[in-house]
């Protein structure tokens, strides 16, 4: 089979694919046996490329990306190793090929919102915020529904203290755990809506956990941010880490090491920076945010 006999990317299937797979490990065995009885399947090829780039596993991504050669189109193999190449020392470079693609009028509409997404969560690593917001608007202007897309420009407003932009972004009943939480960090305290809000999205965290389907980025996230449990949220940060290890999941068990007694995790904040610089992973805010840590367990006394 060459690429222009494949069958078409399912791109909607792929940007929702770390919205609706929980265990990363268990969909990894899953497309590994379905590659073995078809390995000519581009989606699963780009899919378990996703997967591997998810659990960091950057060097594996890139040979899958590298065989979707004869089997995808030209600008599906561009933008998938650009996500990769952006976590493991080519960030800016990255940043500049895609945008480059974008500006083509002959690059494919359907492949907007995905890479407007990529090149959105590059520029956020750079500190490029302007230049991430745009990105995000465009996406969305394309796919308005999109959970990646709102999730990624909500956190942008977030950071960037617009919370009540966050509001009227997203839906007051979306069903979404993610969007439900932006919308409770982005409420401010003392309105009187947001224990209501607090309590259904705890219940819906249990219920989560009941069906073995926990947000646990989420949780963790929850428990920091909103319930002021340093506990839960190292507990579920840790846990998450040992599932998925994108940038994100990085940043939130940092900070919920953070957050622990002085010497109580003396040990993890060295691993996580050494992993962080393994990877030759770009991102000035959480690199000063781990060399603070590391100095602050040499140095209990350092401010």
């Amino acid at each position: 089979m060459n690429r222009t006999d494949a069958p078409p990317i399912l791109l909607l299937e792929l940007a929702d694919l770390q919205q609706r797979v929980h265990r990363f490990e268990p969909a990894l065995r899953t497309l590994n046996a379905l590659l073995q009885a078809t390995p000519d399947n581009a989606q699963a090829v780009l899919s378990r490329s996703t997967i591997l780039t998810v659990l960091g596993r950057y060097d594996e991504a890139t040979l899958d990306n590298k065989k979707l050669a004869a089997l995808a189109e030209p600008h599906v193999i561009t933008v998938n190793r650009c996500a990769i190449d952006s976590l493991s020392g080519k960030a800016k470079q990255s940043l500049d090929d895609l945008e480059v693609v974008l500006a083509r009028p002959s690059f494919p509409d359907n492949l907007r919102p995905w890479t407007l997404g990529i090149a959105g969560d590059i520029a956020v690593r750079l500190g490029l915020d302007d230049r991430a917001e745009e990105h995000f608007l465009a996406g969305l202007k394309l796919a308005p529904k999109d959970t990646y897309l709102l999730t990624a420009l909500a956190d942008l407003l977030l950071a960037t203290d617009r919370p009540e932009d966050v509001l009227q972004r997203i839906p007051k009943d979306t069903p979404q755990e993610g969007l439900r939480l932006r919308r409770i960090l982005a409420t401010p305290s003392d309105d009187p809506k947001r224990a209501d809000l607090v309590a259904a999205f705890d219940a819906r965290l249990k219920s989560d956990h009941a069906r073995a389907h926990p947000h646990l980025r989420e949780e963790a996230m929850f428990a920091l941010d909103v319930l002021d449990d340093p506990e839960r949220a190292l507990r579920q940060a840790r846990a998450n880490w040992a599932t998925q290890r994108e940038p994100a999941d990085l940043l939130i068990y940092v900070r919920a090491l953070q957050s622990q007694p002085a010497g109580s995790t003396t040990e993890e904040l060295p691993d996580l920076h050494r992993w962080f610089r393994e990877r030759q992973m770009e991102w000035p805010a959480l690199e000063r945010l781990l060399s603070k840590s590391l100095g602050s367990i040499s140095d209990p006394i350092k401010p």
